[in-house]
């Protein structure tokens, strides 16, 4: 009671902020960002392992196996732009998860492919999704753990995680600049 007598709710302990912060940054959305995300990249090495049982299950000459991984990696690093373009235009949540389910419908369709031209079309569909995938899903973490203040370790993670931020040592050879 205060001095007039009226009730006073009891006082409330303040939350820690580092529990509020860490409860806030593992919701169940980003996990299944950064599981999509990990999802795309682990697809294009992980066909690597299969391919001596796909050249023996589905009879596949060298060049076939050649598309098997490069169909994937060419639509991913051709559209991946496109597909950060598009996930500013529409909004990366909607990207993210028709990127998402065109990867999934693809993965069925390698699943069940009788030979490998079905393969290579089924992983070059794929390529599309994860190029819709990998952008999207970035902007959506981004958006997830934003907050104002200071940078963080979290932005500085984000900073050392981009190749193009890692300082690199500049080299040119002397016969690259004088002439003949």
């Amino acid at each position: 009671m205060d001095v007039s007598g009226n009730r006073v709710a009891p006082a409330t302990q303040p939350e820690n902020p580092e529990r509020s912060r860490r409860n806030r940054l593992l919701t169940p959305a980003l996990v299944a960002i950064c599981l999509g995300y990990f999802m795309v990249i682990l697809d294009a090495t992980i066909v690597n392992v299969a391919l001596p049982a796909l050249r023996q299950d589905l009879g596949a000459s060298a060049s076939g196996l050649q598309w098997v991984v490069d169909g994937y990696l060419l639509m991913l690093a051709a559209l991946l732009l496109s597909g950060g373009a598009l996930a500013d235009r529409l909004g990366a949540r909607r990207v993210f998860q028709l990127g998402l389910g065109l990867f999934v419908a693809a993965s069925a369709g390698c699943g069940v492919a009788p030979g490998t031209a079905v393969l290579v079309i089924a992983r070059v569909v794929q390529g599309v999704g994860a190029a819709l995938v990998v952008p999207a899903s970035l902007a959506l973490l981004r958006a997830g753990i934003s907050h104002s203040g200071p940078p963080g370790p979290g932005d500085r993670g984000m900073g050392a995680g981009s190749p193009a931020s890692r300082p690199r040592p500049v080299r040119s050879s002397a016969a690259c600049w004088s002439r003949p």
